[in-house]
């Protein structure tokens, strides 16, 4: 498709807009590369723009729409969650089945665990652990299953539904959920049942070849002392391979923008997927009442009340997620409006935290050029 087609419904004033708003992420330190998005659905169509700014380094190649970018935790939406969907789709699992009867575990509060509980964040489960610190010393091939040992014996911090604490660790045991019942690797599953039936198995993945494409660098590995550009920021999933179901995907801004515009598309009931229900995907979009004054839904966040990452205009049936990185999507239903962010905050530093503040600002800039605030 051809750029002024495929831009036609975007006016000047909002692509020098979009153009001038990521000046200002780079100018600022925000962080040094970036690529965003926006797609619209109107008359029938989605109308697209994306605009990359930025370089790999003071030296490094000019960022592009074709740049893969590591989506941090974008992945437990795109990837995990829909893998969860599609396993409750084919009546492998429900969401009321409670961890321990699903893996291998003697923790007995995996016994008040459910899926559900999981994916609204509100397991009790710890946020995080340092797992790498361990594992770098094993076989590559003896971690993941001393991984699963570490994890799965971790005590909860709060009674499953009590409060909300945002966890890694639950969906790293979600991706283990997934292995077992969907009977093969994580990747592997991600590949053939949910990316390759919609076009997207080459182009939104783990562990892409290093010859085939170019990546945004996102920072050094200070266990193995070399660059990370194509190989996952997060340690807990470098450590195993790259896979994992909190981390590890990677995709141009093109490709987030297509698969988010599908997910839409499924729930409105313009497309739909051979292997994961529309109907239910929609479910999984609605708020949770679990933990009183939660925003998560099911693998999904939505709009906070108040100072929120999304900004102040989309609409409170919209979906999105962020990621360590500097990633995120959101996804406005009455809207029809989907907003992709990708950048390497973390190359500055993993403490670099302008990046919360320039979101609402990035948001709310698009709301307001496209008349829609």
């Amino acid at each position: 498709m051809s750029e002024k087609k495929e831009n036609f419904s975007f006016e000047p004033g909002f692509v020098e807009d979009l153009d001038s708003l990521l000046v200002h992420g780079i100018n600022n330190d925000v962080f040094s590369g970036v690529c965003a998005g926006v797609s619209r659905y109107e008359n029938g169509l989605w109308h697209n723009i994306n605009k990359n700014k930025g370089k790999n380094g003071p030296a490094g190649a000019k960022i592009d729409k074709y740049t893969l970018i590591d989506l941090a935790s974008l992945t437990k939406p795109l990837a995990t969650t829909l893998a969860i969907i599609n396993l409750i789709t084919e009546k492998r699992i429900s969401l009321n089945d409670f961890l321990g009867d699903l893996l291998v575990s003697s923790n007995p509060a995996h016994k008040k665990i459910k899926i559900s509980h999981l994916l609204n964040h509100c397991s009790g489960l710890p946020a995080h652990a340092d797992y790498y610190k361990k594992l770098i010393y094993l076989p590559l091939n003896e971690r993941k299953e001393a991984l699963f040992d570490m994890v799965v014996s971790e005590k909860p911090l709060a009674s499953a539904g009590e409060k909300e604490i945002y966890s890694d660790i639950g969906f790293i045991l979600l991706a283990m959920v997934v292995e077992k019942f969907g009977e093969m690797a994580l990747d592997r599953f991600i590949r053939k049942k949910v990316m390759e039936p919609i076009g997207y198995a080459d182009k939104i993945l783990f562990n892409p070849p290093g010859d085939d494409h170019d990546f945004l660098v996102t920072g050094r590995c200070l266990w193995q002392d070399k660059e990370l550009a194509g190989e996952v920021h997060d340690d807990n999933t470098r450590a195993i391979g790259g896979v994992s179901g909190q981390a590890g995907l990677f995709a141009p801004v093109t490709a987030v923008m297509g698969l988010c515009a599908y997910l839409l598309d499924m729930v409105k009931g313009r497309k739909t997927h051979p292997f994961i229900d529309g109907n239910l995907l929609a479910e999984f979009w609605q708020r949770q009442d679990i933990v009183k004054g939660s925003s998560w839904a099911l693998g999904f966040d939505t709009p906070s009340a108040g100072y929120s990452s999304a900004g102040d205009y989309l609409s409170e049936k919209s979906v999105g997620h962020l990621g360590f990185t500097g990633t995120s999507f959101w996804i406005d239903p009455t809207r029809e409006l989907v907003m992709v962010l990708l950048t390497n905050r973390v190359l500055g530093g993993r403490k670099n935290n302008k990046i919360k503040d320039y979101r609402p600002l990035f948001h709310n800039t698009i709301f307001k050029s496209l008349g829609l605030n």
